[in-house]
């Protein structure tokens, strides 16, 4: 008897599985099929190169190689000869004029974590890395959804900060863990005995007017704002 090894699971098929437990999976049932599949294409793709980046398999210098190979699976992607793991990305790319900067970026985002820790970052990088892993995940989101680009990538620029931020506050605990934090923080205090208040106290200081999109942006005061549940999921 010949033993047949199990067909591993497409990107698509992966994402599909994860984002079913989640929050993402709900708004994206909401979509008609085609944007849908498109979605967890852009999802799949999001999923393995952070995967890449934090799974902590390897050198840095041998996951920085891994995401090289991507940057070249792009470019063959683009140039109208994808390779087989980035099949996936064929069709929404062409459906949907997805725009191969948008994934070179988010690879770059991949790759400031791959490069070193990031922690206490000052707000530039930190303003950068929000731009690369979420900012431009919104603009591939925006495609798909078939909003015009200009306001649909201002959109994406503020609402992916935004809901950045919001996950880093969320994740500082499993940050900590992989020795990352991307909060400036004296060395003689802990973020995790900071109060609720002390946290938007010390956001408003770095960020601004730009806090109250985290804090007060809501479906219901902002109607852009319910596009978010679509595109800022989880890796």
């Amino acid at each position: 008897m010949t033993l047949v090894p199990p067909e591993t699971p497409s990107p698509v098929d992966s994402a599909r599985r994860k984002a079913s437990s989640s929050s993402f999976y709900s708004a994206m049932r909401l979509m008609p099929k085609e944007q849908r599949e498109a979605m967890f294409a852009i999802y799949g793709f999001c999923r393995l190169v952070d995967d890449i980046a934090d799974d902590g398999i390897g050198t840095r210098a041998e996951r920085h190689a891994e995401l090289v190979k991507w940057r070249v699976d792009l470019d063959e992607l683009y140039a109208g000869n994808p390779p087989e793991r980035a099949q996936f990305l064929a069709e929404p790319v062409k459906q949907y004029g997805l725009r191969k900067q948008d994934f070179l970026t988010v690879v770059d985002g991949m790759d400031m974590d791959v490069a070193e820790d990031i922690v206490a970052p000052d707000l530039k990088t930190l303003d950068l890395y929000c731009e690369r892993v979420a900012s431009s995940v919104g603009r591939l989101s925006i495609k798909v959804f078939g909003m015009d680009e200009g306001p649909g990538f201002e959109l994406a620029h503020h609402l992916g900060r935004a809901l950045q931020l919001t996950n880093i506050l969320r994740d500082l605990d499993e940050d900590a863990g992989i020795s990352r934090l991307y909060l400036q923080v004296a060395a003689d205090e802990r973020i995790e005995d900071w109060s609720e208040e002390r946290i938007w106290a010390e956001l408003q200081t770095r960020l601004g007017n730009g806090t109250a999109i985290i804090q007060g942006t809501t479906p219901e005061n902002d109607p852009g704002s319910s596009i978010g549940l679509s595109y800022q999921f989880e890796y």
